[in-house]
């Protein structure tokens, strides 16, 4: 199986990448992809840097050229409950674009995959159902919290994966949405834990592809 690997920045790739002997660089007008081989299936993974443009743009040049069979996004997440640690990882059940109005776009709010989510909850039982709000900013203000828990019900936030639901389901392609807490929204601890979280989301993610069938 083709499988992508979308990953936001250069700290979280770096801990995807130790699960790699080899890998080769495919480079695609200006943007650069790795492919490698990881229990049985061809992975194809991109650095697509933060923001939903970017996550697109690298996302859609990936089903173009390599015709992936199905999405991972896996990266680190803002947490919204107090009760939430770093490295406690979500898989995404739905995804919404809190800082576009559905006059831009009918729908905001998009469903992850259904057989994916399931899929990966089997695997592990420390594994969270969650809830994502994307948008082009750190969320550190409590009342912007706390409005997009009344409006969108999100258990935490990222800058790139509503983007990577909507891009696959424009393309007819599955995707799963694994984040990973590195913070509570502030830049300062995003920092500090990236690396931590990343590692644990980038376990979770290549535990699922090792049990995906080929």
């Amino acid at each position: 199986m083709k499988i992508g690997l979308i990953v936001a920045c250069n700290s979280e790739i770096k801990e995807h990448l130790k699960y790699f002997d080899k890998l080769k660089t495919i480079k695609v007008r200006g943007m650069e992809f790795l492919k490698g081989r990881y229990a049985g299936h061809k992975i194809y993974i991109c650095q697509s840097g933060p923001s939903e443009i970017n996550a697109g743009i690298h996302l859609q040049a990936m089903i173009d050229n390599f015709g992936v069979d199905l999405v991972i996004n896996s990266g680190t997440c803002g947490g919204f409950d107090k009760n939430l640690k770093v490295c406690d990882t979500f898989v995404i059940e739905k995804a919404t674009f809190w800082d576009i109005s559905t006059f831009v776009i009918d729908i905001i709010t998009y469903n992850c995959d259904e057989n994916l989510k399931n899929f990966a909850l089997s695997l592990d039982k420390n594994l969270l159902k969650g809830n994502l709000g994307t948008g082009n900013t750190f969320i550190s203000e409590q009342n912007l919290k706390d409005r997009l828990i009344e409006e969108f019900n999100v258990n935490c936030c990222d800058m790139e994966g509503a983007a990577v639901v909507y891009t696959c389901q424009k393309n007819n392609i599955p995707c799963l949405l694994l984040k990973s807490v590195s913070d509570d929204g502030n830049e300062a601890d995003f920092e500090l834990n990236v690396s931590k979280a990343s590692a644990k989301v980038a376990e979770y993610a290549f535990k699922c592809i090792e049990n995906i069938k080929k």
